[in-house]
This record gives structure tokens, C-alpha cells and sequence, in this order.
């Protein structure tokens, strides 16, 4: 079955491969920001914009104040992305460039083409004080983008507790169940990125969205972290009640997504708290199922340690030692007959331990 979609931040992802983000990976540095004017500078813009394009992002106050002061520059125009130099100022957290922009009236709500405005991609960045001063400048911070993502969203992605904080005190904005086009919320946001702390504020406000909450696929906030496989994220949620057998629109519960991807940790970590560990597929397919099929060792031993059925059959009929078999995965074929010899031998009541299971399965 194919991994879920990564919908999570999409309009985000598709940019950053696109121009202006080099690396998806927490907060950004203007010196790791794409060369987007040079390489995707539409042919309408002259010498003059291109080089205020690069100045605003290389935060060049001087360059740009000269510019100003000869009247020899549009600050408001736009590139093929419908971005400005205020865009690439924020973005970047060049607050010196921002002020000068602002201060020369910059539109400072301009959208670009995936309605994200100035303010948001310095949030996206956690560039806290661009995103403060643009705020109190006048900047809008309930604007929503052509996706549906609200600045918490963007707040999620980027980890900025220090944004949140400020968001929060000043205006008690905490919007964490607010879903986006893909029936996102920042909430589902913050466990694929492995936020702890910043999930942390997120559960004491509104536990209550842990189980709720789904986006457009049925999946929830515990789904996206297994996905990623943080464990950290995965016991934060359960300790604070998630539903750990919570099922998809296709029937997929957590412990099915961790048993595809061989996270036989996030597995523990799921069984601890109630997981189901013989939960179905729509295939029919068990956890040890996928975890045969995907041939991974440590995860079948994690299964089988925990009492995994051997002979429940998928929807093709076969067991996981048939679907070891047919695949040559002798060592997986060894370890399933072998468990199940042990299990013969001794009464269910007698749970197997570690150390013999390893004996047994070596």
C-alpha cells in the first residue's frame, strides 16, 4: 500500500522545491534561501527590480535606500511568483530591510501566488521579530492562504513558540483545531514536525482535539507521527489519551502504518497503551503481516514478542508465514515456525519472555 499523502504544509513543500526554500527542516537562514531571482526572474523585470529582488533578501538597506532616494525603483513590484521585495525581506527576517520597506509603503498584505503574504513566510521562517513588527505595523495575522492555512498552521510548521507566545498574549489567538483545505490542523502540523514543546502547549489548551480531529483521509495528529516515526511525539500523545486503535478512511490504525515502515519502537510505544496487535487492513492484512511482507526483522520480532496471531489469513487467503515463504525470507520463515513451536509447547497463560524468545528465534 502506498505511504499517506504528506499533505501537511503542501503549498509550503511545493514552494520550497520550486524557489524561494532550499530545506524543509525547521527554521531558515537567508544564506540557504534559493537564488529564485536569478533563476526564475520573470523576462518584464529590469536590471534595477532584479537587483532589488536580491538586495531585499541580502538585507542590502543601503543599496535599497539609494535606490529609493533616486526614485528609480517600484518597491511593489512582483516577480512570476506575484511576490515582492517584502516578501523576500520577511522571508529571509532581514528587519531592517522590512522597516525600510514598510516605512516607504511597501503594500505590506500583498499575496503571492499561493496567497501567502509577507508576514506568514516570516512566521514559516520563525523570524519573530519581522513577524512582530509587521503585525504592528498593520500586517493582518487572520489572513488564510488559497490552501486554508492560518498562521498557527504556519506557527506549527516552523515550531515558533516565541510567535505563538506573542499571538496568544496579545490577541488570544490559539486556533489549533482549525483545519485547512486537506482538513489539516495546525495540531496534526506540529506532531509530523516532532514539535514536543510546541505540542505540549498545544494539548494542555485543547486535549479534547486529540481523538476529534481528523483531516480529509481520516487520519489524525498520532497517524502523522508514526508516520515520521517520533517516538517522543507518539508517547506524548498517547499519555495524554489519543486513541491508539484510531482508524483511517481505509482502515489504517496506527500500529498498520508502523508495522509498514518497520518502526517496531513506535510499535512498543502503541502496544504499551492498548494498540489492537492484530488489527486488520482492508487487504486483511494484520500487522505481522506487513511487517513480513516488508521483510522487517526487528519489527516481527516486536510482534511476535507481543502475541501477534500467526495464522490469521489476509484477504488473498495467506498467512504471514506463507507470505514469508513466498517471498524466500527464510530467516522470517525460521523465526514465525519456531515461535510457533514455542507457543505449542507452552500454555498461552505463560508469556514468553525476551530472553527466550530470543533463544528461540536464534
Amino acid at each position: 500500500m502506498d505511504d499517506p499523502k504528506r499533505r501537511i504544509a503542501e503549498t509550503l513543500r511545493r514552494i520550497a522545491e520550486e524557489e524561494l526554500l532550499c530545506s524543509d527542516q525547521g527554521p531558515k537562514n537567508h544564506e540557504e534561501d534559493c537564488a529564485l531571482v536569478t533563476t526564475t526572474a520573470p523576462l518584464h523585470l529590469n536590471q534595477s527590480q532584479v537587483q532589488l529582488f536580491e538586495w531585499a533578501k541580502s538585507d542590502r538597506v543601503d543599496a535599497i535606500s539609494e535606490l529609493i532616494a533616486q526614485h528609480r525603483c517600484n518597491l511593489n513590484v512582483q516577480d512570476n511568483y506575484n511576490r515582492t521585495p517584502l516578501h523576500f525581506a520577511a522571508s529571509s527576517g532581514n528587519l531592517a530591510t522590512v522597516k525600510l520597506l514598510v516605512q516607504n509603503n511597501a503594500v505590506i498584505d500583498v499575496t503571492d501566488k499561493y496567497g501567502i503574504t509577507p508576514l506568514l513566510w516570516s512566521v514559516y521562517n520563525n523570524h519573530k521579530k519581522v513577524a512582530v513588527y509587521l503585525i504592528e505595523s498593520g500586517a493582518k495575522y487572520n489572513k488564510v492562504t488559497k490552501q486554508g492555512q492560518t498562521i498557527v498552521h504556519f506557527v506549527a510548521e516552523s515550531n515558533a513558540i516565541g510567535i505563538l507566545k506573542y499571538l496568544y498574549q496579545k490577541y488570544h489567538l490559539l486556533e489549533i483545531d482549525k483545519k485547512d483545505n486537506a482538513g489539516l490542523t495546525p495540531f496534526m502540523v506540529a506532531a509530523f514536525r516532532g514539535n514536543e514543546l510546541l505540542l505540549e502547549v498545544f494539548i494542555r489548551q485543547k486535549c479534547h482535539v486529540l481523538n476529534r480531529d481528523k483531516d480529509s483521509d481520516g487520519k489524525s495528529a498520532l497517524h502523522y507521527a508514526i508516520v515520521e516515526n517520533h517516538q517522543e511525539v507518539v508517547r506524548q500523545l498517547l499519555s495524554a489519551c489519543a486513541d491508539p486503535n484510531v482508524e483511517s478512511n481505509t482502515m489504517d490504525a496506527p500500529i498498520i502504518e508502523a508495522s509498514r515502515r518497520g518502526y517496531h519502537s513506535c510499535i512498543d510505544i502503541l502496544l504499551s497503551h492498548g494498540a489492537q496487535k492484530d488489527k486488520r487492513t482492508k487487504r486483511g492484512q494484520t500487522p505481522l503481516h506487513l511487517a513480513v511482507e516488508q521483510n522487517r526483522l526487528e519489527t516481527v520480532e516486536a510482534l511476535l514478542l507481543a502475541g501477534a496471531k500467526l495464522d490469521p489469513r489476509d484477504n488473498d487467503g495467506l498467512t504471514p508465514l506463507e507470505v514469508a515463504a513466498r517471498a524466500s525470507y527464510t530467516t522470517l520463515v525460521d523465526m514465525i515456525i519456531k515461535t510457533d513451536r514455542w507457543r505449542q509447547q507452552y500454555p498461552v497463560s505463560v508469556p514468553i519472555t525476551l530472553p527466550q524468545l530470543i533463544n528461540v528465534l536464534h
